[in-house]
């Protein structure tokens, strides 16, 4: 949450940093914020889903200009990255995302075709849409940013690309 604040910080330029400290009135204590990470990819409580396959996958969702904006500059950063390595192998690729703050909860279908390392990054964030396809081979990254629900698995969208 950290590392989507500090990279899309441009793009939400009235986005406050911390949280606003509620008044407190007198005789009142102040609202405690409660600590602890996010979840990353658990699931509410409750019975499992049921394994019905779907008659279609689920369809993207548009980014907003700000959205936009924030996955351009994510783009930036990882290209950068991702093309200085000499093999991406998903291995390396993985290493090299969790280096600039993309936790494994958040890397998705880490695999390697025909010399090509594909990946998906989860970087939904409460209403957020924000997710990024991309795929690396010899100094060559190609990303794409797109939107997914947060109710939809991202495995059953149909990614650009």
């Amino acid at each position: 949450m950290k590392m989507r604040i500090a990279v899309g910080q441009p793009c939400y330029p009235d986005f406050p940093t911390e949280p606003p400290e509620p008044p407190a009135s007198p005789g009142e204590e102040p609202a405690r914020t409660p600590g602890g990470p996010l979840p990353t990819d658990e699931r509410p409580p409750g019975p499992p889903a049921p394994a019905t396959p779907s008659a279609r996958p689920a369809s993207t969702v548009e980014l907003d200009p700000a959205q936009r904006c924030e996955a351009r500059l994510h783009v930036r950063r990882i290209t950068k990255e991702l093309d200085a390595l000499p093999d991406p192998t998903p291995a390396r690729v993985g290493a090299a995302l969790n280096k600039l703050g993309y936790i494994d909860g958040r890397v998705r279908g880490l695999e390697r075709t025909d010399g090509t390392t594909r990946f998906v990054l989860d970087l939904r964030l409460f209403e957020d849409p924000l997710c990024l396809s991309g795929s690396v081979k010899g100094g060559t990254t190609a990303i794409t940013a797109f939107g997914v629900s947060a109710d939809a698995d991202i495995e059953d969208v149909k990614r650009p690309g």
